[in-house]
């Protein structure tokens, strides 16, 4: 049989990206490492599915505009002849990191999740043939409250 490995984060702390990215490397290449370790559980990555986010706030010298800062330029990271190129943000159990840590994106989100909801509650919930007040405060306490603040104490 054959698993896949879902929803595992690997962190690495450097003073610079291409030193983290090193080290990220590392622990999956190394002997005895992830790459290793899935090969011996029969559990594959999947590296076409994995996301790299450099999270820094890191601002260097504009090139074209010497008066203006840039974010600075995030290299990508090779695992087994394999690239994988740095994003912006990336969803990890239902949570929307970003490079900044700030989750803007996620907060985006979850508001445009808890709309949705709250609009289907709101098309269920008619004078002559709706479903009752009590059962949709019920409803509405029971799944859009949850949906919307999946992981708020994160973000």
């Amino acid at each position: 049989s054959l698993g896949f490995i879902d929803d595992v984060a690997l962190i690495a702390k450097g003073k610079s990206y291409e030193e983290a990215n090193t080290k990220l490397t590392r622990m999956m290449e190394k002997r005895g490492g992830a790459l290793q370790w899935s090969e011996e559980h029969h559990a594959e990555f999947e590296l076409d599915k994995t996301a790299l986010v450099c999270l820094s706030r890191k601002r260097v010298q504009s090139v074209t505009d010497p008066h203006k800062t840039i974010p600075a330029p995030k290299p990508a990271i090779v695992i087994r002849n394999h690239t994988i190129q740095p994003s912006s943000s990336h969803k990890f159990l239902g949570v929307i990191i970003d490079e900044n840590l700030n989750f803007k994106e996620h907060a985006a989100h979850a508001l445009a999740k808890g709309t949705k909801y709250t609009l289907a509650c709101n098309r269920m919930i008619r004078p002559t043939k709706g479903i009752k007040s009590r059962l949709m405060k019920r409803l509405y306490e029971g799944v859009v409250i949850p949906k919307m603040l999946y992981a708020a104490d994160v973000w």
